[in-house]
Protein backbone atom coordinates (compact mmCIF):
# COMPACT_ATOMS: atom_id res chain seq x y z
CA UNK A 1 0.00 0.00 0.00
CA UNK A 2 2.66 2.33 1.23
CA UNK A 3 4.96 1.43 -1.90
CA UNK A 4 1.49 2.09 -4.63
CA UNK A 5 0.98 5.40 -2.55
CA UNK A 6 4.35 6.59 -3.49
CA UNK A 7 4.31 5.31 -6.93
CA UNK A 8 1.38 7.84 -7.49
CA UNK A 9 2.89 10.92 -5.94
CA UNK A 10 4.59 12.04 -9.01
CA UNK A 11 1.07 11.89 -11.19
CA UNK A 12 -0.22 13.63 -8.19
CA UNK A 13 2.33 16.55 -8.76
CA UNK A 14 2.11 16.82 -12.17
CA UNK A 15 -1.87 17.08 -11.84
CA UNK A 16 -1.81 19.99 -9.20
CA UNK A 17 0.68 21.46 -11.18
CA UNK A 18 -1.64 21.36 -14.45
CA UNK A 19 -4.53 22.64 -12.38
CA UNK A 20 -2.18 25.33 -10.61
CA UNK A 21 -0.81 26.92 -14.19
CA UNK A 22 -3.86 26.95 -16.56
CA UNK A 23 -2.57 27.35 -20.21
CA UNK A 24 -3.03 30.94 -21.69
CA UNK A 25 -6.68 31.39 -23.29
CA UNK A 26 -7.07 32.65 -26.71
CA UNK A 27 -6.46 36.09 -27.33
CA UNK A 28 -10.55 36.80 -28.22
CA UNK A 29 -11.81 34.80 -25.18
CA UNK A 30 -9.01 36.79 -22.79
CA UNK A 31 -10.46 39.48 -24.48
CA UNK A 32 -14.29 38.80 -23.88
CA UNK A 33 -13.68 38.18 -20.17
CA UNK A 34 -11.76 41.50 -19.60
CA UNK A 35 -15.34 42.93 -21.44
CA UNK A 36 -17.66 41.18 -19.21
CA UNK A 37 -15.72 41.60 -15.99
CA UNK A 38 -15.24 45.46 -17.35
CA UNK A 39 -19.02 45.95 -17.72
CA UNK A 40 -20.07 44.78 -14.46
CA UNK A 41 -17.50 46.77 -12.91
CA UNK A 42 -19.01 49.69 -14.78
CA UNK A 43 -22.26 48.97 -13.58
CA UNK A 44 -21.19 49.09 -10.52
CA UNK A 45 -21.52 45.33 -9.23
CA UNK A 46 -18.10 44.31 -8.25
CA UNK A 47 -19.03 40.83 -6.93
CA UNK A 48 -20.34 39.37 -10.08
CA UNK A 49 -17.22 41.22 -12.15
CA UNK A 50 -15.07 39.49 -9.59
CA UNK A 51 -16.99 36.30 -10.18
CA UNK A 52 -15.74 36.40 -13.82
CA UNK A 53 -12.41 37.51 -13.68
CA UNK A 54 -10.73 36.04 -10.54
CA UNK A 55 -11.29 32.55 -12.00
CA UNK A 56 -8.63 33.70 -14.05
CA UNK A 57 -4.82 34.11 -13.14
CA UNK A 58 -2.63 37.43 -15.27
CA UNK A 59 -0.94 34.16 -16.79
CA UNK A 60 -3.88 33.35 -18.98
CA UNK A 61 -3.81 36.62 -20.48
CA UNK A 62 -1.84 37.71 -23.68
CA UNK A 63 1.37 39.94 -22.32
CA UNK A 64 -0.48 43.03 -23.89
CA UNK A 65 -3.68 42.43 -22.02
CA UNK A 66 -1.80 41.52 -18.72
CA UNK A 67 -1.57 45.20 -17.51
CA UNK A 68 -5.37 45.56 -17.97
CA UNK A 69 -6.41 42.37 -16.32
CA UNK A 70 -4.07 43.96 -13.24
CA UNK A 71 -5.73 47.32 -13.04
CA UNK A 72 -8.96 45.78 -13.25
CA UNK A 73 -8.27 43.12 -10.57
CA UNK A 74 -7.21 45.90 -8.39
CA UNK A 75 -10.06 48.45 -9.19
CA UNK A 76 -12.35 45.34 -8.10
CA UNK A 77 -10.90 44.12 -5.06
CA UNK A 78 -10.66 47.98 -3.55
CA UNK A 79 -14.26 48.10 -4.48
CA UNK A 80 -15.13 45.43 -2.85
CA UNK A 81 -13.29 46.74 0.37
CA UNK A 82 -10.47 44.17 -0.02
CA UNK A 83 -7.42 46.85 -0.18
CA UNK A 84 -4.52 43.96 0.19
CA UNK A 85 -5.95 42.07 -2.43
CA UNK A 86 -5.77 45.37 -4.48
CA UNK A 87 -2.37 45.55 -3.79
CA UNK A 88 -1.73 41.95 -4.03
CA UNK A 89 -2.57 42.20 -7.65
CA UNK A 90 -0.38 45.29 -8.32
CA UNK A 91 2.57 44.10 -6.52
CA UNK A 92 4.76 42.69 -9.50
CA UNK A 93 2.99 45.46 -12.12
CA UNK A 94 6.29 47.80 -12.39
CA UNK A 95 8.69 44.95 -13.51
CA UNK A 96 6.53 42.78 -15.57
CA UNK A 97 5.06 45.98 -17.16
CA UNK A 98 7.67 48.56 -16.85
CA UNK A 99 6.13 50.93 -19.70
CA UNK A 100 2.67 49.85 -19.91
CA UNK A 101 0.39 53.26 -20.32
CA UNK A 102 -1.38 52.22 -17.24
CA UNK A 103 1.35 52.53 -14.72
CA UNK A 104 0.29 55.68 -13.33
CA UNK A 105 -3.66 54.55 -12.73
CA UNK A 106 -1.63 51.35 -11.34
CA UNK A 107 0.35 53.57 -8.93
CA UNK A 108 -2.81 55.67 -8.06
CA UNK A 109 -5.00 52.28 -7.30
CA UNK A 110 -1.81 50.97 -5.32
CA UNK A 111 -1.59 54.27 -3.24
CA UNK A 112 -4.86 53.90 -2.42
CA UNK A 113 -4.82 50.58 -1.33
CA UNK A 114 -1.77 51.54 0.91
CA UNK A 115 -3.78 54.83 2.22
CA UNK A 116 -7.21 52.80 3.15
CA UNK A 117 -5.15 50.17 5.15
CA UNK A 118 -3.25 52.80 6.79
CA UNK A 119 -5.99 54.21 7.86
CA UNK A 120 -7.92 51.33 8.88
CA UNK A 121 -8.33 49.48 12.77
CA UNK A 122 -9.14 45.87 11.40
CA UNK A 123 -6.70 43.26 12.14
CA UNK A 124 -7.02 39.54 13.93
CA UNK A 125 -5.32 39.46 17.18
CA UNK A 126 -1.11 39.81 16.63
CA UNK A 127 -1.85 37.44 12.69
CA UNK A 128 -2.84 40.44 10.71
CA UNK A 129 -3.58 44.07 10.92
CA UNK A 130 -4.62 46.54 8.15
CA UNK A 131 -1.85 48.82 9.50
CA UNK A 132 0.87 46.21 8.84
CA UNK A 133 -0.69 45.59 5.44
CA UNK A 134 -0.65 49.52 4.46
CA UNK A 135 3.34 49.77 5.91
CA UNK A 136 4.64 46.99 3.41
CA UNK A 137 1.77 48.17 0.59
CA UNK A 138 3.37 52.48 1.04
CA UNK A 139 6.91 51.25 1.50
CA UNK A 140 6.64 48.89 -1.78
CA UNK A 141 5.55 52.29 -3.57
CA UNK A 142 7.70 54.26 -2.59
CA UNK A 143 10.43 52.04 -3.17
CA UNK A 144 9.26 51.52 -6.74
CA UNK A 145 7.63 54.84 -7.74
CA UNK A 146 10.00 56.79 -5.84
CA UNK A 147 9.38 60.00 -8.23
CA UNK A 148 5.44 59.49 -8.20
CA UNK A 149 3.16 61.89 -7.10
CA UNK A 150 2.03 60.29 -4.33
CA UNK A 151 5.31 60.00 -2.82
CA UNK A 152 4.76 63.20 0.05
CA UNK A 153 1.61 61.73 0.75
CA UNK A 154 3.03 58.71 1.69
CA UNK A 155 5.89 59.28 3.44
CA UNK A 156 3.46 61.24 5.65
CA UNK A 157 1.67 58.10 6.13
CA UNK A 158 4.46 56.05 7.05
CA UNK A 159 5.64 58.57 9.45
CA UNK A 160 2.15 58.27 11.18
CA UNK A 161 2.37 54.82 11.31
CA UNK A 162 5.88 54.97 12.80
CA UNK A 163 4.80 57.21 15.47
CA UNK A 164 1.58 55.19 16.52
CA UNK A 165 4.49 52.44 17.14
CA UNK A 166 6.10 54.65 19.06
CA UNK A 167 9.00 53.85 16.73
CA UNK A 168 10.52 57.89 16.52
CA UNK A 169 13.85 57.04 15.53
CA UNK A 170 11.87 56.04 11.89
CA UNK A 171 9.34 58.23 12.10
CA UNK A 172 12.04 61.15 12.43
CA UNK A 173 13.52 59.06 9.08
CA UNK A 174 10.28 59.21 7.24
CA UNK A 175 9.60 62.75 8.36
CA UNK A 176 12.98 64.14 7.15
CA UNK A 177 13.28 62.36 4.22
CA UNK A 178 9.61 63.92 2.81
CA UNK A 179 11.12 67.56 3.45
CA UNK A 180 14.29 66.48 1.70
CA UNK A 181 12.62 65.60 -1.47
CA UNK A 182 9.81 67.55 -1.15
CA UNK A 183 10.03 70.80 0.75
CA UNK A 184 7.45 72.87 -0.80
CA UNK A 185 4.58 70.15 -1.23
CA UNK A 186 1.51 70.62 1.18
CA UNK A 187 2.48 67.86 3.56
CA UNK A 188 5.74 69.87 4.24
CA UNK A 189 4.43 71.99 7.06
CA UNK A 190 2.51 68.70 9.11
CA UNK A 191 6.02 67.21 7.92
CA UNK A 192 8.33 69.93 9.91
CA UNK A 193 6.05 69.23 13.21
CA UNK A 194 6.31 65.60 13.26
CA UNK A 195 9.72 65.58 12.34
CA UNK A 196 10.74 68.12 15.45
CA UNK A 197 8.23 66.35 17.66
CA UNK A 198 9.20 62.69 16.33
CA UNK A 199 13.04 63.85 18.13
CA UNK A 200 11.73 65.17 21.06
CA UNK A 201 9.55 62.27 21.86
CA UNK A 202 12.78 59.44 21.46
CA UNK A 203 14.23 61.99 24.16
CA UNK A 204 13.58 60.77 27.74
CA UNK A 205 14.99 63.69 30.02
CA UNK A 206 17.84 65.71 30.63
CA UNK A 207 20.11 62.86 31.16
CA UNK A 208 19.93 61.98 26.98
CA UNK A 209 21.60 63.42 24.44
CA UNK A 210 22.14 66.94 24.17
CA UNK A 211 23.25 67.01 20.47
CA UNK A 212 19.50 65.63 20.21
CA UNK A 213 18.20 67.58 22.32
CA UNK A 214 19.55 70.62 20.74
CA UNK A 215 18.52 69.76 17.08
CA UNK A 216 15.15 68.97 18.55
CA UNK A 217 14.84 72.50 20.20
CA UNK A 218 16.69 74.09 16.72
CA UNK A 219 13.65 72.34 14.49
CA UNK A 220 10.78 73.24 17.13
CA UNK A 221 11.75 76.83 16.98
CA UNK A 222 11.79 77.04 12.81
CA UNK A 223 8.46 75.33 13.04
CA UNK A 224 6.85 78.02 15.74
CA UNK A 225 8.62 80.67 13.87
CA UNK A 226 6.94 79.81 11.00
CA UNK A 227 3.41 80.86 12.60
CA UNK A 228 1.80 77.51 12.05
CA UNK A 229 -1.58 77.75 11.52
CA UNK A 230 -2.78 74.63 13.61
CA UNK A 231 -3.27 75.45 17.46
CA UNK A 232 -2.77 72.32 18.68
CA UNK A 233 0.45 71.86 17.13
CA UNK A 234 1.96 75.03 17.73
CA UNK A 235 0.73 74.97 21.48
CA UNK A 236 2.20 71.09 21.70
CA UNK A 237 5.73 72.19 20.15
CA UNK A 238 6.03 75.88 22.37
CA UNK A 239 5.18 73.09 25.67
CA UNK A 240 8.05 71.40 24.03
CA UNK A 241 10.01 73.74 23.51
CA UNK A 242 9.24 74.87 26.90
CA UNK A 243 10.54 71.49 28.10
CA UNK A 244 13.58 71.54 26.40
CA UNK A 245 15.06 74.38 27.66
CA UNK A 246 15.09 73.08 31.30
CA UNK A 247 16.21 69.55 29.77
CA UNK A 248 19.28 71.20 28.29
CA UNK A 249 20.00 73.91 30.72
CA UNK A 250 19.94 70.81 33.57
CA UNK A 251 21.90 68.43 31.15
CA UNK A 252 25.05 71.76 31.65
CA UNK A 253 24.64 71.94 34.80
CA UNK A 254 25.40 67.87 35.33
CA UNK A 255 28.10 68.09 33.11
CA UNK A 256 29.81 70.87 35.15
CA UNK A 257 28.85 69.11 38.16
CA UNK A 258 31.02 66.23 36.60
CA UNK A 259 34.22 68.48 35.92
CA UNK A 260 34.04 70.07 38.97
CA UNK A 261 33.99 66.04 40.46
CA UNK A 262 37.20 65.38 37.80
CA UNK A 263 38.50 69.05 39.13
CA UNK A 264 38.40 70.08 35.35
CA UNK A 265 37.66 74.05 36.42
CA UNK A 266 37.43 74.86 32.40
CA UNK A 267 35.24 72.54 31.89
CA UNK A 268 32.88 73.34 34.89
CA UNK A 269 33.13 76.84 34.27
CA UNK A 270 32.31 76.78 30.79
CA UNK A 271 29.04 74.70 31.56
CA UNK A 272 28.14 76.74 34.03
CA UNK A 273 27.71 80.06 31.43
CA UNK A 274 26.02 77.12 28.99
CA UNK A 275 23.35 76.77 31.95
CA UNK A 276 23.38 80.80 32.53
CA UNK A 277 22.97 81.50 29.06
CA UNK A 278 19.96 84.16 28.68
CA UNK A 279 17.92 81.35 26.36
CA UNK A 280 17.23 79.48 29.31
CA UNK A 281 16.31 82.05 32.00
CA UNK A 282 13.94 81.11 34.49
CA UNK A 283 14.52 77.36 34.70
CA UNK A 284 16.03 75.79 38.12
CA UNK A 285 19.23 75.12 36.33
CA UNK A 286 20.02 78.69 35.34
CA UNK A 287 19.25 80.15 38.52
CA UNK A 288 21.56 77.69 40.09
CA UNK A 289 24.46 77.97 37.90
CA UNK A 290 23.98 81.82 37.89
CA UNK A 291 24.48 81.91 41.61
CA UNK A 292 27.72 79.32 41.55
CA UNK A 293 29.16 81.59 38.99
CA UNK A 294 28.66 84.48 41.55
CA UNK A 295 30.17 82.02 44.13
CA UNK A 296 33.24 81.44 41.93
CA UNK A 297 33.77 85.51 41.68
CA UNK A 298 32.64 85.71 38.03
CA UNK A 299 35.26 84.21 36.00
CA UNK A 300 34.66 84.06 32.24
CA UNK A 301 34.92 81.29 30.19
CA UNK A 302 38.01 78.80 30.17
CA UNK A 303 37.05 77.05 27.06
CA UNK A 304 39.24 74.49 26.30
CA UNK A 305 39.97 71.51 24.47
CA UNK A 306 37.41 68.23 25.74
CA UNK A 307 35.21 70.44 27.97
CA UNK A 308 32.29 70.19 25.46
Amino acid sequence: MHRAVLALLPLLAMFFTACASAPPMQPIAAERVIADATAHFEDNDPQAAGEVLFMHEEAEFQPSQQPRYAVLRAKIHLQLDEAYEAFAALREFADRHPHSELRTEAIALEFEAGKRMAKSDRGFWFFWSDKRGGKACLEHLTTRYPNCSQFAEAMHLLGSLALEKKDYFLAEERYRELLRRFPDSEWAPVARYQFAMSIYQSLRGPDYDLDRMETAARELDVYVASNPENPTFRAEAEAAVATLRDWRSTRHLTIADFYKTVANKAGEIEHLHLAADPQFAGTDANTEAQQRIGDLGNPPRLQSKGTK
